[in-house]
């Protein structure tokens, strides 16, 4: 079997005694080949169970499968964003020197948090990919009343203010200002419409 990324490199067969496989690696670039169910015996808990090559990967025609021979495609491992090559016909998958701790980390729940807002889960960023909050200055406009229950701190509402919230409440200054004037122009032609 020949490395699907370097050229006339055959792969070299090795064995994790931990987990009892057998892997092809390449001994220049260090990318590992795993046969249809080894990533995944591989990651353990971490791994997407029964995960396909989905229909909208990218087929990468310089990139070979070392099994088949076939053109790889590339698509981002479920659940992170992290882009590995697979194989349509025999399900293989190869990872790039560095991938599989890469993977590993992202499906790692420990490194997850809940957005305070929308409570979608998603790794540790400054940002909701959801709702877009910077969680932060979310977090710091919580206080704890009396009672020890947390209340939105009322903040003034700028004249041009909807009662519905903005994606744009928590950008400040002119930037802000004028995506919530956008805003709420487009609520006001999206309900005339409808």
């Amino acid at each position: 079997m020949q490395c699907p990324k370097c050229d006339n490199t055959p792969l070299k067969r090795g064995t994790l005694s931990a987990k009892k496989l057998t892997l092809d690696q390449c001994p220049q670039c260090k990318g590992t080949w795993f046969d249809k169910g080894e990533l995944c015996t591989l990651l353990g808990n971490r791994a997407h169970q029964g995960f396909i090559i989905p229909k909208f990967a990218a087929k990468m025609p310089n990139t070979h499968c070392p099994c088949c021979n076939i053109s790889l495609y590339e698509f981002c491992y479920p659940g992170t964003m992290i882009l590995i090559d697979g194989c349509r016909q025999c399900e293989g998958i190869w990872l790039d020197n560095s991938e599989v701790k890469a993977i590993r980390h992202a499906r790692d729940e420990s490194n997850k948090i809940t957005c305070p807002k929308c409570q979608t889960r998603q790794q540790s960023a400054e940002s909701c990919c959801s709702c877009g909050i910077i969680i932060a200055k979310y977090n710091a406009s919580s206080t704890v009343d009396a009672h020890g229950c947390e209340a939105k701190s009322v903040k003034s509402n700028p004249p041009h203010a909807t009662s519905e919230p903005s994606y744009a409440d928590d950008i400040p200054g002119l930037r802000g200002s004028l995506l919530r004037r956008i805003d709420a122009v487009i609520k006001g032609l999206t309900a005339s419409l409808f």
